[in-house]
């Protein structure tokens, strides 16, 4: 015997006690269905929710001098909180690159909600991978890594950008001066 058949099932008349009830639930369930109906739709035909680039931050150039990785993390940051479908992460090197969603956790078999994946030192995995995210449809893939790993990848960025997956995915690549 499975847990399940312990289970108490509500019976019919907990859910819908009248016939206005059954009304409102159905109304209820279909403006629910239209949501995610229209939402699903946005994400596998590839357009943003109207306002999505609305009061991103900038690089003013006034004030204190930035990295723009630390711009690059402000805009990303944002993004992610404005675009759900936004999923990715860094070969490793989330801290110098600063492109961990700190809204959201690891995407992991005890949270597949999370949107952030841990690549570890594989650019090339990591490029292909966000192709294969890109491909499949319904997120916004993003992977990053110092500019000069880009040779690593560099097999899979060009098969992304012979299939035109390339532009369904963000790359961002950083600079970091190893001279002092």
């Amino acid at each position: 015997m499975n847990s399940l058949s312990n289970t108490p099932r509500p019976t019919p008349s907990l859910l819908v006690n009248s016939p206005d009830d059954l009304r409102v639930s159905t109304t209820r369930i279909s403006a629910v269905s239209i949501h995610i109906t229209k939402f699903c739709f946005c994400l596998f035909s590839g357009e943003l929710p109207e306002g999505w680039d609305h009061d991103l931050p900038a690089n003013n150039f006034e004030g204190p001098a930035l990295a723009t990785r630390q711009t690059s993390q402000a805009v990303l940051l944002k993004l992610a909180d404005r675009l759900p479908e936004l999923f990715g992460g860094s070969a490793d090197l989330n801290p110098s690159t600063l492109t961990y969603l700190k809204s959201s956790k690891d995407f992991q078999k005890h949270s597949p909600e999370g949107r952030n994946i841990r690549y570890g030192v594989r650019e090339h995995a990591m490029a292909a991978i966000s192709n294969g995210i890109a491909a499949y449809g319904g997120h916004l893939a993003f992977c990053s890594t110092f500019l000069n790993f880009i040779g690593y990848a560099w097999g899979a960025v060009i098969v992304g950008a012979l299939t035109g997956y390339v532009p369904s995915v963000l790359l961002m690549m950083t600079w970091v001066n190893m001279h002092s």
